[in-house]
């Protein structure tokens, strides 16, 4: 595990060789956590929060007034890699000034996912860096604000300063790993997801308690969900410049007429608009 620590800012980043079911404990002081798998998948239940469990691509952001026990029980053999950034208590008001520690500890929640797919893209570039000495702590330190800021933000767009009852599942850790499966599967079929009810057929729980337990872990309803993550993947397609429009929101699953409107609607911007600045900034 490498621990990098400045300007009130820890950062943790690690591997670990680890057999399936293995389990292990730590203790998570006081203050701001933010964290991100990288590889591996982890069943994890915390004496305030509960259970839950995390895999390639999942964030986690939650602020303890406490020390908080957690037991971690891996989900299957292999690497599991993580980053994690921590602000203790102490520093809050350094970091974040009087009104981030007032926003962090009204919020009493456990955050997963606290802003999808930025954390993990910025975790993996604080993982893949080659820098050494001072340049890679500032960089480590950098990304780290940067994903700190990230989570804030987010936060702060869906209701500032508000206080919100703990969440805590009630799901057991197997229910939770077939929620997982079922995201696997319709992350690998955005263009044409299946019905709910052969989708939980395939990971064995009846389709109530797969609505139910998919929403409370990812925060959607499942076809909303589905349509999240099909118009993040064509911005990034478009952004990308690898495809034209029709070609984009077919590999998506949409007629181009109701792709752009969509579109538009969830980014406010035309998609031809988004194509042609890229356009412009590749010609550059």
């Amino acid at each position: 595990m490498e621990v990098v620590a400045a300007g009130g800012i820890e950062v943790f980043l690690g591997d670990l060789n680890v057999s399936r079911d293995a389990v292990w404990e730590s203790d998570l002081g006081r203050g701001y956590w933010l964290g991100a798998i990288l590889d591996g998948t982890v069943s994890v239940e915390q004496n305030r929060f509960g259970r839950t469990c995390w895999e390639p691509g999942s964030a986690v952001a939650f602020h303890t007034s406490e020390t908080i026990q957690a037991q971690h029980r891996a989900v299957k053999s292999g690497i599991l890699s993580a980053v994690f950034v921590r602000i203790p208590d102490a520093g809050l008001d350094d970091v974040l000034g009087e009104d981030g520690r007032r926003l962090l500890e009204s919020d009493q929640s456990c955050c997963l996912d606290p802003c999808p797919g930025v954390i993990s893209a910025i975790a993996w570039q604080m993982r893949a860096s080659t820098l050494t000495g001072v340049a890679r702590r500032c960089f480590l330190v950098a990304k780290a604000l940067e994903c700190v800021a990230q989570s804030i933000q987010q936060a702060e767009s869906r209701c500032p300063l508000r206080a919100v009852v703990p969440q805590t599942y009630t799901w057991s850790a197997r229910d939770i790993e077939r929620f997982y499966a079922a995201r696997t599967i319709l992350l690998g079929a955005l263009a044409s997801p299946p019905p709910i009810t052969e989708l939980a057929r395939s990971v064995g729980v009846n389709a109530r308690k797969l609505s139910d337990g998919f929403r409370d872990l990812f925060g959607e309803p499942i076809y909303a969900y589905v349509k999240s993550r099909r118009l993040e993947e064509a911005k990034r397609m478009l952004e990308a410049g690898e495809h034209s429009i029709g070609h984009v929101a077919r590999t998506m699953g949409y007629q181009q007429r109701h792709f752009s409107t969509e579109f538009r609607r969830r980014y406010g911007v035309a998609p031809r608009t988004l194509r042609a600045k890229r356009s412009r900034s590749a010609d550059d």
